[in-house]
């Protein structure tokens, strides 16, 4: 019975303790999914219950990506954690991928705010898209 209960909320998605960062040990990641409506400047956000480190973040668009100079960002509170993802240059469907992740600000602490911002370049162009953003919790 003590073994079932390692696992009782990991089907549910809840992690029971923070991650072990030992070279010997997985991670269990944690996917935030944010999703825009498109057509202007908008940002989405949440308000994370434990503290996280941000390693990877993409976003997959539900429609052309418009002008070149539209992208998409992910932020801890106002700061950086990601590049400017550009969506302009991409179809519909592609995925695109953050290139760089800063980590002077990739550790979100608990009760802290993981942003993104999808910026449109002036056109009122930028398409819905949906954004994934992979963390894990801290230890």
């Amino acid at each position: 019975m003590a073994t079932n209960r390692k696992f009782q909320n990991f089907l549910s998605g809840v992690m029971p303790k923070a991650a072990s960062l030992s070279p010997g040990s997985g991670l269990i990641p944690l996917v935030y999914c944010f999703e825009t409506a498109g057509g202007a400047t908008e940002s989405e956000s949440v308000v994370v219950s434990r503290a996280i480190r941000v390693y990877d973040a993409h976003v997959v668009l539900k429609a052309d990506g418009g002008a070149n100079g539209n992208a998409v960002q992910v932020l801890n509170g106002s700061s950086a954690i990601s590049d400017s993802i550009v969506v302009g240059t991409a179809g519909d469907k592609d995925i695109v991928r953050a290139a760089e992740i800063d980590d002077a600000y990739y550790d979100v602490a608990a009760a802290g705010t993981l942003k993104v911002t999808a910026t449109d370049a002036g056109s009122a162009d930028i398409p819905a898209m949906k954004i994934y953003v992979y963390a894990y919790a801290k230890a």
